[in-house]
């Protein structure tokens, strides 16, 4: 202001904020899907009631998808196709305009079971059948295949994650057997390391969901 400093909005709202996107799945009567996993896109205007619309469709088809986006774009990391398995790739979306999902590139490793969070540039991958404790790490405005960002403190599967502008959380899932997990960890999304100890939930579970605002 001259005589202080102060913080305020640095991005503009363009119009392209209020649409939500889901996508893939499993379902018996997927048409034209010989394996019942959905390929299909569909979206809905958060900001009003109504029925969600075509999209477009994903590069394959596949159940156990995680997704994670930035303001603009929108990414999806498959999770198990027939007949081939666990699979490792990410195609992305511009959420702003309808259209097929593009090859962004692959995870460093395939499994399903994944969590999936955000910042406004970087979207991170972690844990998924085996279980496994590795995290994945894209910038979400570039395409290309994953790099490792470091590990989860425990192997997770059927996990979860959220995240603040800067914090992510992964937790909760199973060890791969019968152990149920009620743990997350914290981890500093712009810098690279293994996740750390935040704490737990009041119960173990797995294949729960989770949300966040900042």
């Amino acid at each position: 202001t001259g005589t202080e400093w102060r913080a305020v909005n640095s991005y503009v709202d363009s119009g392209n904020m209020g649409r939500g996107v889901w996508m893939g799945g499993n379902t018996p009567t997927a048409p034209g899907s010989a394996s019942g996993f959905e390929d299909n896109i569909e979206f809905i205007n958060l900001n009003t009631s109504g029925s969600f619309k075509n999209f477009g469709d994903l590069t394959i088809e596949s159940r156990h998808t995680v997704a994670m986006s930035s303001r603009t774009r929108g990414l999806v990391k498959h999770g198990y196709d027939s007949p081939t398995g666990s699979v490792n790739v990410i195609d992305y979306i511009t959420i702003a305009s309808a259209g097929n999902a593009i090859d962004f590139g692959d995870a460093t490793y395939a499994a399903w079971g994944n969590a999936a969070l955000a910042s406004s540039t970087r979207g991170l991958i972690a844990g998924g059948t085996g279980a496994l404790n590795t995290i994945n790490y894209v910038t979400i405005s570039t395409i290309g295949n994953a790099l490792d960002f470091g590990d989860l403190s425990t192997p997770m599967r059927h996990t979860i994650g959220y995240a603040s502008p800067t914090r992510g959380i992964v937790g909760t899932g199973d060890d791969g057997s019968s152990g149920m997990l009620s743990r997350f960890d914290s981890i500093t999304i712009a810098a690279k390391g293994n996740g750390i100890d935040f704490g737990d939930i009041c119960y173990g579970a797995r294949a729960v969901s989770a949300c966040s605002n900042t």
